[in-house]
């Protein structure tokens, strides 16, 4: 299976070859019924790890373009609705932007003599401009409150935004404006709202390095979820923090998260996704052996969201304005 693969990307490769596998469903490259290749084998000569693939094929299954069928494979459905490269709308909508933009300052300039950073110092001062006190606003789509709240403090903390948690477990469309989404939730978000992606913005996460830190102490970790892809999944992220063999790492299926810590040994830690780790409930979030694994957006996606919007440094947002 020959599938192009940037390493250096900051995209996921389980994302890049969910979607490589996608376009090619969708374009008939892959006809209905075809056999994928498996597991083992994929990894092999894609030369990654098979949580990648597994991972990959649980996203295409999740889309109901794929099913596996136990020890036969995972077979091909039919087609995907859109074979249009998805981030094509918001990519000419960045273009649009950046057209108008660069309209303004030639006119700016050309008809009133105005510097770029003079008329920058006049559009924020204007009422609902960056000088007024009005922070642009964004909402970050995630797929628990507790994660939503996470990577809007990332932002908030990076950028002069107002960042406001939007949880996918609600109903009806997110607000207008700018929306922020890991690619960890790319095809269901758009699948619910194909009509908003020049809104959309995807960027990559990793697991919060600060977390072997807060490990340190067990001597095997649980990496504990609702079914057994994402346990799995959640413990490839885990293994990878540290050096191999160093610390035991178990894939625990519990489809009640709580349950999981039943029976937990004193050098055992359970490690939950946000997800699972929100439906503990606040007693069971204080459990001695229950930690959380924290998500965050990769630092050179976060900076280059922030500068392809215009937003500005947190380090430059306004204060409270003086009595």
């Amino acid at each position: 299976m020959q599938l192009p693969l940037d390493r250096d990307s900051p995209v996921p490769l389980y994302h890049q070859l969910a979607e490589a596998l996608r376009w090619k469903i969708s374009t008939g490259g892959l006809k209905k019924g075809a056999r994928l290749p498996a597991v083992r084998e994929a990894a092999r000569e894609l030369a990654v790890n098979m949580h990648t693939v597994r991972r990959a094929y649980a996203a295409l299954a999740e889309d109901g373009l794929v099913r596996s069928d136990g020890g036969r494979g995972t077979f091909v459905l039919g087609r995907a609705k859109d074979g249009a490269p998805a981030r094509a709308a918001g990519d000419r909508a960045v273009d649009e932007v950046v057209r108008f933009v660069d309209g303004v300052l030639q006119e700016a300039v050309e008809r009133f003599g105005l510097a770029p950073a003079e008329l920058g110092r006049l559009v924020a001062s204007r009422p609902g401009g960056r000088g007024s006190g009005a922070l642009p606003v964004v909402h970050v789509l995630e797929c628990s409150e507790s994660q939503c709240a996470d990577h809007a403090a990332e932002l908030a903390a990076a950028w002069a935004v107002d960042a406001r948690p939007w949880s996918l477990e609600g109903a009806g469309d997110p607000p207008g404006g700018p929306l922020v989404a890991t690619y960890f939730h790319y095809a269901e978000i758009l699948r619910r709202w194909p009509h908003r992606r020049s809104d959309l913005h995807f960027v990559p996460i990793h697991v919060d390095p600060d977390l072997p830190h807060r490990l340190a102490t067990a001597a095997r970790l649980l990496a504990c979820e609702t079914d057994d892809d994402r346990a799995r999944n959640l413990q490839a992220d885990v293994e990878a923090l540290f050096p191999p063999g160093a610390v035991p790492v178990e894939a625990r299926v519990a489809p009640e998260p709580g349950d999981a810590l039943t029976g937990v040994a004193d050098d055992t830690l359970c490690c939950f996704a946000p997800r699972a780790w929100s439906r503990l409930g606040a007693e069971l979030q204080g459990h001695p052996r229950a930690r959380k694994v924290r998500y965050v957006v990769e630092p050179e996606a976060l900076d280059a969201l922030g500068r392809r919007l215009g937003w500005s440094p947190a380090a430059d947002r306004p204060g409270p304005l003086a009595s």
